[in-house]
């Protein structure tokens, strides 16, 4: 990692190493997998969502919360956050994945997996609930803005990430599946590889910072973007993707970098590292937390806070 790269020509920022620093405070609401359970964090309050350790995938939208457990045989199971019926179960369909974008949650499945998480080309866009196929001209894998105004990703075309309609090459081209994101207002695209998180405004020029993201990112409304990142200071035992730990355990592996949710805006000469043993990270509302909180006191067992 090294210096924040600024791509606008006018652009500038001050250079300074970019190694992650622990005990840094998001300052909006956000969710995350920590030891295969899904938990969120608002006002510095940590709360337990679920509680089998066997989440490996899930998204929340201001109605619904959807995940995907470790036995790939289970359907998507899917729950209103809004007062409304249900669960509802969502066949899974092979390789996918589960992103709050475009005002739902989309059910994004792929044309074959690697290593535990999907690479390769999108072949279907799905709305959660209700399967509802989603499309917009020759995207195959996209995101926009809650109100659907604003198309990012990546079509049918090639390999580069692409921007409105028609569609505007912004980055790339890609040789492994990246990984990207709209803001709900629309007025942020974030992207990231094996080498770099970038943020742009949709009317601006990218900057980026010298770190990998190897899962997916978020950016809010001001444009900060969460992401999978590496804890560099420290080294992790591994149990699986899912689930690690700073000390050797009975059934883990020994010997990697430690994962963790960071988070970085334009401005920050280094990424903040602000969950530790983290992962797939999603910025969500006020008030989506509070319909989670609500939903997840009237579960049994009850979830636990920190």
């Amino acid at each position: 990692m090294s210096i924040i790269v600024a791509l606008a020509a006018l652009a500038a920022s001050a250079p300074g190493s970019s190694a992650p620093q622990a005990g840094a405070t998001a300052p909006l609401c956000f969710a995350y997998i920590l030891d295969g359970d899904v938990w969120f964090r608002c006002n510095g309050q940590a709360h337990r969502v679920t509680t089998e350790g066997d989440i490996t995938d899930f998204a929340i939208s201001i109605d619904t919360l959807a995940w995907e457990r470790r036995d790939e045989e289970r359907d998507i199971e899917s729950f209103p956050l809004n007062g409304q019926p249900g669960p509802f179960l969502v066949p899974r369909g092979g390789s996918s994945r589960l992103y709050a974008s475009c005002g739902t949650i989309l059910h994004v499945r792929y044309g074959y997996s690697g290593r535990g998480f999907p690479r390769g080309r999108a072949t279907v866009v799905l709305e959660v609930p209700g399967a509802r196929p989603l499309a917009f001209g020759s995207y195959l894998d996209f995101r926009c803005s809650s109100d659907r105004k604003v198309i990012f990703g990546l079509t049918s075309g090639g390999d580069t990430l692409s921007m409105g309609l028609p569609p505007v090459g912004v980055w790339g081209p890609y040789r492994d599946h990246p990984y990207f994101a709209v803001s709900p207002n629309g007025r942020y695209i974030a992207f990231g590889g094996p080498a770099q998180v970038c943020v742009q405004p949709t009317d601006g020029f990218a900057l980026c910072i010298g770190d990998e993201d190897f899962d997916r990112l978020s950016v809010s409304d001001a444009g900060e973007v969460l992401y999978s990142g590496h804890w560099d200071e420290h080294t992790c035992s591994y149990k699986d993707a899912w689930h690690a730990s700073l000390e050797p355990r009975p059934g883990y592996t020994e010997g990697d970098l430690c994962q963790a949710v960071a988070m970085w805006r334009p401005g920050l000469s280094k990424p903040e590292i602000v969950v530790p043993l983290a992962r797939q990270p999603q910025w969500i509302s006020a008030k989506t937390a509070e319909r989670l909180e609500a939903w997840r006191a009237q579960q049994a067992p009850t979830g636990s806070s920190q």
